[in-house]
């Protein structure tokens, strides 16, 4: 099977498999290629005198897939709230119209949101488990990572306007002397 085809509001949009496949094959190879001096040595874990956790071990990775992680976690959450709704509103509408309620829009919007939610699941477990090899940590949900991210590295990592100090021309400009 070489191609796929879907309608997608009238439009049809193929997929070439060949060039998924070739996609695929390529993200493999960067990784065996990549990975042994994009990661820190195992053993850099813990500091070897106090046996204490390193917290810059596999920073980058661990923010970047903890964050892509917890982006579509909330994603999917977001669509099981949108479901739940949709449900109000449809149940809404058969209350009030019985037999006439029309109920077709409604419901193809809660079919749209389940593929959603399917899709940002896979995702969330994908970057899970990227995260959890990659960074060497347990995926321990959404909020934890953004705790732990807090706690570590003290909000560097979320606000560089923290970070910025002002300098004094700007701080002369922010005084109106007349």
């Amino acid at each position: 099977m070489t191609k796929k085809t879907n309608v997608v509001k009238k439009y049809e949009v193929s997929i070439n498999m060949q060039e998924v496949n070739e996609t695929l094959k390529a993200n493999l190879e960067m990784f065996q290629e990549h990975l042994p001096e994009g990661l820190d040595p195992r053993d850099a874990d813990q500091n070897p005198v106090s046996f204490a956790d390193n917290p810059y071990y596999n920073r980058d990775v661990f923010l970047a897939y903890g964050a892509a992680t917890a982006t579509f976690e909330k994603a999917a959450q977001g669509q099981r709230d949108w479901q739940k709704k949709l449900e109000a509103q449809r149940d809404d509408e058969v209350r009030r119209n019985g037999e006439l309620a029309e109920t077709t829009r409604i419901d193809a919007r809660r079919i749209k949101s389940e593929a959603l939610e399917a899709i940002f699941e896979h995702q969330a477990t994908l970057m899970q488990t990227l995260f959890e090899v990659l960074a060497h940590r347990e995926w321990t949900g959404a909020a934890d990572f953004y705790d732990t991210r807090e706690k570590l590295f003290s909000g560097q990592t979320s606000s560089t306007q923290k970070r910025i100090k002002p300098t004094a021309a700007s701080l002369l400009k922010s005084v109106n002397y007349r």
